[in-house]
């Protein structure tokens, strides 16, 4: 439950900031998508797990705030995360597979939930990078702080 409370409150932030603040001060071409960089940095880390179930919940944050069908970013975002699971799974986990999977994942999820006439060749290829480099952040963000709480328990149990 508390692991739930957690992905709930990133979750929100994250649509919270890409939503009011990070599409006010870089325009739509450059604001990368957080809630799939986030999910991306799990299955990066191994934990497909909290990567589905963050998407889940994200996704539902996002259609509540954004006025949308209440489950269709959820179900979106699933599916692109079980598109590259099954990429990272069936092709290579180096990290030129991992970009080519995530460029790809996020063009899916761009060309299903915009508007096809509002979305360049241009804006595929930036937020792509975008949230291929958001993604990778999230990794490190995640390995740290699974690092340190594996010491903290190790310290514990000596």
């Amino acid at each position: 439950m508390k692991n739930i409370l957690i992905l709930v409150f990133i979750n929100l932030m994250l649509v919270l900031f890409q939503d009011s603040f990070l599409a006010n001060l870089l325009t739509f071409d450059f604001v990368p998508t957080l809630l799939l960089a986030l999910s991306f940095g799990f299955i990066l880390s191994d934990k497909e797990d909290l990567s589905y179930k963050s998407a889940f919940i994200g996704g539902l944050l996002s259609d509540f705030l954004d006025f949308r069908i209440v489950g269709e970013s959820s179900l979106i975002l699933v599916v692109c995360l079980f598109l590259f699971s099954l990429f990272r799974r069936y092709v290579s986990k180096n990290i030129i597979s991992n970009f080519v999977g995530v460029f790809v994942v996020n063009s899916i999820f761009l060309f299903l939930t915009a508007s096809v006439s509002s979305i360049s060749i241009y804006n595929y290829i930036t937020n792509g990078i975008l949230t291929f480099l958001t993604s990778v952040i999230f990794y490190f963000f995640i390995q740290s702080l699974t690092a340190s709480s594996m010491k903290n328990v190790y310290t514990v149990q000596r």
